[in-house]
């Protein structure tokens, strides 16, 4: 968190007070970017995400580096959020140089994105592996902002973004198990 200051013009109370909570974890927080940001971060756009994975493969490699750490989702837009590092590997194969495998995520899905307004008020931007109830918690109402259909605030905020082209199947996990191995 105190890392933060060196890439951040301004660090609301409330931003504060989710990092102190939920760092290292699933929250990225949209700030007001300093100049030392390059352009090509943040598409242009004036806020930076900034995030402290929980992950201490990913933590160990944040401290040995002495700079911040930049890097996009490891999925194709609007492919299924990997996993594992074979996930990665199916998705992106020869795309990428190399993939640093820590075993299967613990939470599954995006982290919680979280800016604030011109009062410095929290807007949810997207939800992710902190519920509105735990950020709430910390810094009472939140405004949910989700799906933008143009000139998304973050990655991720396209409504097609998390369409993967595969089937949802709801109901006893039992039952649907003996169907699929039927089928083989």
């Amino acid at each position: 968190a105190e890392a933060a200051e060196k890439y951040v013009s301004r660090i609301p109370q409330a931003a504060h007070a989710l990092m102190r909570t939920f760092w290292p974890g699933p929250l990225t927080l949209l700030l007001p970017r300093k100049d030392c940001i390059p352009d090509l971060v943040t598409s242009g756009l004036p806020n930076v995400g900034l995030r402290v994975p929980a992950h201490p493969l990913t933590l160990a490699l944040l401290r040995t580096l002495p700079f911040p750490l930049a890097a996009p989702s490891a999925n194709p837009f609007g492919y299924i959020s990997p996993t594992t590092a074979q996930h990665v590997a199916d998705q992106l194969g020869a795309l990428v140089p190399f993939i640093l495998d820590g075993g299967p995520c613990t939470i599954g899905v995006e982290s919680t994105i979280v800016g604030f307004d011109a009062q410095d008020s929290p807007v949810v931007y997207r939800l992710g592996g902190l519920s509105v109830e735990m950020l709430e918690a910390v810094c009472g109402p939140v405004r949910l902002q989700l799906n933008q259909s143009s000139n998304p605030t973050a990655p991720g905020m396209l409504a097609a973004h998390y369409a993967p082209r595969k089937p949802l199947l709801l109901g006893n996990i039992e039952f649907l198990l003996k169907g699929l191995d039927e089928k083989k």
